[in-house]
């Protein structure tokens, strides 16, 4: 007997920290924070501070940002930001926030999330803005914050556009996407996007391109956009869309691989 009940809390010990380290692995899989850092940054509904060594450097083309609204914050001044957000149809979320260069190397990200809402909007907060984001050597004003919500597990290339605000009652659209991309490495010089109506990039579904000319590693695209030609602006109904960019290098240089991800689109 006593052999038994000093198995049993072994036993249980094992199989908490067999969950713990699952769900430590699958937060891994999306975070570039290692586990010490998320311990020592824990705030109880996100983990938010800064970094010193960059573990996620390479040369690709990331999104960093897609955003319906943000709104203007002040610092000292007590403010607090609500990140809200539409769930179409899976119940896994992650929402990072990151400052849009990178160069400041501050970084929050939401506890893990799963919701069995679907088909409904959904809100993180509290996030004080004078808790981090004021810091006095490294503030990150509103114009450099650069909020992503995936949606989906594994390598999902989905995604929900954020709408930051100091108010905690659902929004509305106002009729813009901005898209915020990072290149690390050599600056994008050209390139060319287009976008869909559907979850893929199908020719058939194409409803704008452009070509538009960078001189830096950070840039926007506003969502909808206009046709190449600048006469004609589609306007966005409720589903999917696809967005695929395309980097034009000269001859004698290998482009980066295209980047394609799909978003949602509240349209009631």
């Amino acid at each position: 007997m006593s052999r038994i009940l000093v198995l049993f809390p072994y036993l249980f010990l094992q199989i908490f920290l067999t969950h713990a380290q699952t769900v430590t692995d699958g937060r891994a899989r999306l975070s570039p924070r290692k586990k010490a850092w998320l311990i020592s940054n824990d705030r109880g509904n996100c983990f938010e501070g800064f970094y010193s060594i960059d573990l996620s450097g390479n040369s690709k083309l990331e999104l960093v940002s897609l955003v319906g609204e943000m709104e203007p914050y002040d610092f000292s001044k007590q403010e607090t930001l609500w990140v809200h957000y539409y769930v179409p149809d899976t119940p896994h979320i992650y929402l990072k926030a990151e400052d849009s260069g990178g160069g400041k190397k501050y970084w929050m990200e939401v506890k893990a999330v799963e919701t069995k809402k679907l088909s409904t909007w959904h809100k993180f907060g509290p996030w004080p803005v004078d808790r981090c984001l004021a810091k006095k050597t490294k503030q990150i004003g509103w114009l450099e914050l650069a909020v992503l919500v995936k949606i989906g597990i594994g390598e999902s290339h989905k995604y929900v556009p954020a709408f930051v605000r100091k108010n905690p009652t659902v929004p509305s659209f106002k009729g813009t996407y901005f898209a915020t991309f990072r290149r690390k490495g050599k600056p994008i010089s050209k390139y060319s996007y287009y976008l869909y109506r559907g979850k893929t990039a199908n020719p058939s579904h194409l409803l704008c391109s452009d070509r538009l000319s960078e001189s830096g590693s950070l840039f926007d695209i506003e969502l909808p956009c206009i046709n190449g030609n600048g006469t004609s602006e589609t306007s966005f109904v409720g589903g999917w869309y696809t967005l695929l960019i395309q980097e034009e290098r000269e001859e004698q240089e290998k482009p980066l691989a295209p980047l394609s991800f799909s978003f949602f689109h509240y349209g009631k």
